[in-house]
């Protein structure tokens, strides 16, 4: 027994010797450590007011280190050991103490940094800073454990400067405890914050779920759970479980019972013990912890016994001292790095450390190879049962800082020198009087050196109305808040003279209290030079912020230096700032037009209203005229330009929609003569043929022929369409429709048109709005571009075919005039074609311009036209070798679309029996129409004037129903020859036949049904159901 009581004395000793080594390193970390107890154990289920009463009234400190005891004004632990928290709080009546309480018991008997006013021996407050973590046994706290910082210096420095707790908290890592009430089954009937924020949830969204799944993601318990066995044995159980993500926690058990003491589940509390040594853990944990300290630390350090043999040392003292473990273990401290003159002062240290004691001293220490090292040195006792067993040594290299102080004894001299022959005021000053002036500093304010020293400040050289400006800049430096500051105000000379000061200052350290150190320059004569100048550069500066204008300034290379609001909208951008980061080539369509602008400006030292095409951040094109300079230095050198840029994109929009109305004016009258003769010579010729046609067999030679001739006609009078169409003579006729199902109905005949080379696409919105057009001209422009599409694919290729809702904003219409802001239906036709090259894309709407060996160059001018009347827009956008792309934009229309109506067949003759009044200056015409009307049983009466037809007239005795007669004549116009037959013969009804209608009526009168007129040229049938359709209305 003997034997084994001696064991367990060795093992206590041991354990006890590494304590003290624990204790020591939280001393040296300037750490408090305490261990509260309580008299009565508090239950955690009270309120929490009742819970904070409990705490001041039955809460004392049970341990604690000497750190702790001198953050309260006494010197060892002994002395505050047995002390109520509520003297050391300040009883109830400290609300940030209860609120510190408060959290405590909310987050689960932990905090984490939380601060505390507290008050020390001496009736001082002080702000401290706490770690703390509570022990709760049967649902009651019996203890905490923390640690704790004295930061009532830090509290100080944050109240004068009003920063953030934020900003200056620091926050320590310490232990949280997770805690749940589980039932028989192990599922989580309650889990605190803490256990919810272990695996990133809230706590309710663990309610109902097992223990096992949550945290080991386990599908049954785990092994030697003690939670398990807590309720299946009814007793406290306890262990180390490591879950799946590599932690390891420290889990206790607790059986609850019912009033019958029946298990009814367990209460679970859980400790994280990865990274840290539970407070309340084994000593062998806590050795651990010291051995990483005193193997990574910074400093180095040596273990020896109570007389100075080396036991250990870390590898920082390897490293700065250049021995090995191996090499000096057992062998005397002293006797390896302490100079033979300096060994009687070493052997005083070490045997002051043996008899307890504590120093801090610096000195010299002489490394492996005899080098010396200036160091500071830290002798500690390790004291076990009050003997001290060993010595711990720590040593600090200051040898770079001893060689920085040498070194500002000797700058200090040169400094001295340096200030003396100073061109700047050099000052010092501390506690609000001068310590030092230079020759200059004299000179600028008129005072002597002795006038000044120890007896002035800088309130007495500074003018009163700008003593605020000093005064704060020189408490933000003192107060931390700026390590240099330089500012401006109005100094005061001898001689009662206003000057302008600059001064630049920083804090320094002058005979251990704070000073400030600076320099200062009378820069009077510059002041009234900035004066003058900022009033110039106001008027400059207020014509370039409210300029419409453009206005810049550049380096030759391209840098942006500056540029005004409006040229930051002209180019797009959001800010000023975006606009001068970009590289000035992003501006131009063609960089390749700066070299040419660039060369101009350096060769004749401005440009005037030169053109160039410029490009928006979002790519947009935009026309610009822009006048500059070069700007040039003493030696001539060019250093910058600076110019004034004016967009002029919507301007030359209209000049050049100018351009293309006149041509197209004068095109379609050339192309309305041509109509108007070609439709005449049309008429006779397909009429004819029509009525030729049913007289020879299907069969014979003579039916094929004028089948032929009738295929002809009417390819011409397609033409003839186009022509009028893009002379903007052309009778349209607009219904709502909508776009989708003309492309439907036309897709069979596209496939067919296109080829089976050609893949062909349709994405049609089947939420597409309506539009109000000529169904023909909507199939006429869908037609051209799709062949246009197919002649660009002569290999193959992929066409598509989509349509889209849009809306076009106001900015996008003032670079098209004529369009209005709003919603429009969008066709896109696309093909993978051979492009456009960029040469000819300004001519391809022009009428009669084309590609093709056999076009008629009225495609596209066509298609343009037709859009242009409906109000909308085209665009194209082409790559060569890659494809093009139309768009064409139609305005919506809220009408609903009509059902359509019965088409009567084309091959119907109605007859009749009534006079008809004909009048066409071409005798073709005349006998044309009395061939088809004659034989329906119409009398007709015919002339190529109103002479003519009066004369007629005059001769005839029965009555006249209709008169038919072309729109342009050689004297007089139809509608004037109408109305003179009207006033005579009143109930006369009229058709006005054409194929130029021209100004002599109006279009939308024709289209709305209130002119009777037929379009040249017309078929037999077409004039036959004219005829009868007029004569018969009402």
């Amino acid at each position: 027994m003997k034997g084994k009581s001696s064991k367990i004395q060795k093992k206590i000793d041991e354990l006890l010797e590494w304590e003290e080594f624990y204790k020591y390193f939280l001393n040296e970390l300037n750490v408090g450590f305490y261990i509260i107890k309580t008299k009565v154990p508090i239950p955690i289920d009270l309120p929490e007011d009742e819970q904070i009463k409990m705490i001041y009234e039955h809460a004392y400190v049970a341990d604690c280190n000497d750190i702790l005891a001198k953050m309260y004004g006494f010197s060892k632990a002994e002395e505050l050991i047995g002390k109520r928290v509520s003297e050391l709080h300040g009883g109830p009546d400290v609300p940030e103490n209860i609120e510190a309480h408060r959290n405590f018991i909310r987050s689960g008997y932990k905090i984490i940094g939380v601060e505390t006013l507290e008050i020390d021996r001496d009736g001082n407050k002080k702000w401290f800073r706490n770690n703390t973590v509570g022990i709760i046994k049967n649902g009651a706290i019996v203890a905490s454990i923390g640690t704790q910082t004295d930061i009532t210096k830090i509290k100080e420095i944050e109240e004068r400067t009003k920063r953030s707790e934020e900003e200056k908290a620091l926050i320590l890592n310490s232990v949280a405890e997770l805690i749940t009430f589980q039932d028989r089954d192990l599922r989580v009937i309650w889990a605190n914050k803490s256990a919810g924020n272990s695996v990133n949830q809230k706590p309710e969204e663990l309610i109902g779920r097992h223990c096992y799944e949550i945290w080991h993601g386990r599908e049954s318990v785990c092994e030697n759970c003690p939670v398990d066995k807590a309720i299946k044995t009814g007793e406290f159980h306890s262990n180390e479980i490591r879950t799946p993500d590599g932690r390891v926690w420290f889990i206790k058990g607790y059986p609850v019972k019912d009033e019958k003491g029946e298990v009814i589940g367990a209460i679970e509390v859980t400790t994280e013990i990865t990274e840290k040594v539970k407070l309340e853990g084994r000593i062998k944990e806590q050795q651990k912890y010291f051995e990483g300290i005193f193997e990574f630390s910074p400093l180095a350090m040596v273990i020896t016994d109570r007389y100075g043999k080396i036991i250990r040392i870390n590898p920082e003292f390897e490293r700065l001292f250049g021995w090995k473990e191996d090499e000096v273990r057992g062998v005397f401290l002293d006797d390896i790095i302490i100079e033979p003159e300096r060994k009687e002062e070493a052997i005083s240290i070490t045997n002051k450390v043996a008899e307890g004691g504590s120093v801090i001293v610096e000195g010299i220490r002489l490394k492996k190879d005899k080098t010396p090292v200036f160091v500071t040195i830290i002798g500690h006792p390790i004291v076990v049962n009050d003997e001290v067993i060993a010595q711990m040594g720590i040593y600090r290299d200051i040898t770079e800082k001893k060689r920085m102080e040498e070194a500002l004894i000797e700058s200090e001299e040169k400094f001295r020198t340096l200030a003396e022959k100073s061109l700047a005021g050099i000052y010092l000053f501390q506690d609000g009087v001068f310590k030092y002036v230079n020759p200059k500093f004299e000179e600028i304010f008129g005072y002597s050196a002795e006038e000044l020293i120890d007896k002035l400040g800088p309130k007495d050289l500074t003018h009163p109305d700008d003593w605020w400006i000093v005064d704060e800049n020189v408490r933000k430096r003192l107060r931390g808040e700026a390590k240099h500051v330089h500012y401006e105000f109005r100094g005061l000379r001898k001689d009662k003279k206003v000057i302008n000061v600059e001064v630049y200052g920083s804090v320094v350290n002058y005979k251990g209290k704070p000073a400030i150190i600076g320099t200062l320059q009378d820069i009077t004569e510059r002041k009234l030079a900035e004066e003058a100048l900022k009033k110039s550069e106001e008027k400059f500066r207020s014509l370039f912020e409210e300029s419409k204008d453009g206005i810049f300034i550049s380096t030759p290379e391209g840098k942006i230096i500056d540029a005004n609001p409006a040229m930051v909208e002209m180019y797009g951008y959001s800010s000023k700032d975006e606009l001068l980061q970009t590289p000035i080539e992003n501006l131009y369509m063609n960089p390749k037009e700066r070299d040419e602008y660039r060369k101009k400006l350096e060769e004749e030292g401005f440009v005037k209203d030169y053109e160039i095409r410029g490009r928006k951040k979002d790519g947009t094109p935009i026309t610009l005229l822009e006048t500059s300079t070069a700007v040039k230095d003493e030696s001539g050198k060019v250093i910058a330009y600076r110019g004034i840029i004016r967009d002029v994109t919507a301007q030359k929009k209209m000049e050049e929609q100018l351009i293309q109305s006149v041509k197209m004016e004068a095109i379609g009258r050339l192309a309305g003569g041509i109509a108007h003769d070609f439709n005449n010579i049309l008429t006779v010729i397909s009429g004819s043929a029509e009525l030729l046609l049913p007289k020879f067999p299907p069969d014979s030679f003579e039916h094929k022929k004028i089948k032929q001739i009738i295929d002809s006609s009417r390819r011409a009078i397609d033409l003839t369409k186009q022509l009028m169409t893009v002379s903007k003579r052309g009778i349209s006729e607009p219904v709502v429709l909508n776009v989708n199902e003309v492309i439907k109905e036309m897709e069979d005949m596209l496939k067919r048109l296109i080829g089976e080379d050609i893949k062909f696409d349709l994405y049609l919105n089947p939420d597409l709005k309506n539009v109000k057009a000529d169904r023909s001209q909507i199939e006429q422009v869908i037609m051209n571009l799709v062949v246009n599409a197919r002649d660009a694919m002569p290999k193959g290729g992929e066409l598509e075919i989509k349509t889209e809702n849009v809306f076009l904003d106001e900015n996008y219409c003032k670079i098209y005039p004529g369009l209005k802001e709003g919603e429009y239906v969008l066709i896109s036709i696309s093909d993978t074609g051979v492009g456009i090259p960029p040469e000819i894309m300004p001519k391809i709407f022009e009428p009669f311009f084309t590609t093709k060996k056999e076009g008629s160059g009225l495609g596209l001018s066509t298609v343009y036209w037709i859009v242009k009347q409906l109000g909308g827009n085209v665009t194209v956008y082409s790559e060569v070798g890659k494809g093009t792309t139309f768009k064409i934009y139609i305005p919506v229309c809220r009408e609903e679309v009509m059902k359509k109506e019965k088409i009567q067949e084309a091959e119907d003759y109605p007859e009749g029996n009534e006079v008809l009044l004909v009048i066409e200056d071409e005798k073709e015409i005349i006998e044309y129409i009395e061939d088809v009307l004659k034989p329906l049983g119409y009398k007709i009466i015919s002339g190529s004037s109103e002479k003519e037809i009066l004369e007629k007239l005059e001769k005839f005795e029965g009555e006249v129903h209709l008169l038919l007669t072309d729109v342009i004549l050689p004297d007089k116009s139809g509608p004037e020859i109408a109305k003179t037959l009207v006033s005579k013969i009143p109930n006369l009804k009229i058709i006005f036949m054409s194929g130029y209608p021209e100004e002599k009526l109006h279009v939308s009168e024709i289209i709305e049904g209130k002119v009777n007129f037929i379009s040249k040229p017309f078929s037999p049938s077409a004039l036959a159901r004219k005829v009868r359709e007029v004569l018969d209305k009402k």
